[in-house]
C-alpha cells in the first residue's frame, strides 16, 4: 500500500516506492555511487519545495527503474532539474552520479 496524502497544497512530494524501484535497480547493476546521488538529489529537491523538480526528480526514478533506462532522457531531465536548481550542480556527488548514468 502507498502513501495517503490530503489536503496539500504548493508542497513537493516524490513518490518513495518509485525511489526505492530506481535506488533497487541501481543496486543490482552495482552502481553503488549513482544510489548516493539520487537519494541526495531526492532530499535537495524535497527541501528546496520545488513542485516542478520533484515532478521532474519522479520522471527521473520512473526512468531509473526500467531495466534499460534511456541515457538521453536521464540528461534531458538532468538539465532540467538544474535549470529549475541552479545550485544543485554545485553538490558534486549529485552531479557526478547523475552525469555517470546520462553517459
Amino acid at each position: 500500500m502507498g502513501d495517503l496524502f490530503k489536503n496539500i497544497s504548493g508542497s513537493t512530494i516524490i513518490n518513495r516506492p518509485r525511489i526505492e524501484g530506481a535506488l533497487s535497480v541501481l543496486q543490482q547493476n552495482n552502481k553503488a555511487d549513482s544510489v548516493e546521488a539520487l537519494n541526495k538529489l531526492v532530499e535537495f529537491v524535497e527541501q528546496s519545495g520545488n513542485k516542478e523538480a520533484g515532478e521532474l526528480t519522479e520522471e527521473l526514478t520512473q526512468e531509473l527503474a526500467k531495466p534499460k533506462p534511456r541515457k538521453s532522457l536521464i540528461s534531458t531531465i538532468w538539465s532540467g532539474i538544474q535549470a529549475l536548481l541552479p545550485d544543485v550542480s554545485k553538490i558534486l556527488e549529485i552531479t557526478d552520479g547523475i552525469a555517470k548514468l546520462a553517459s
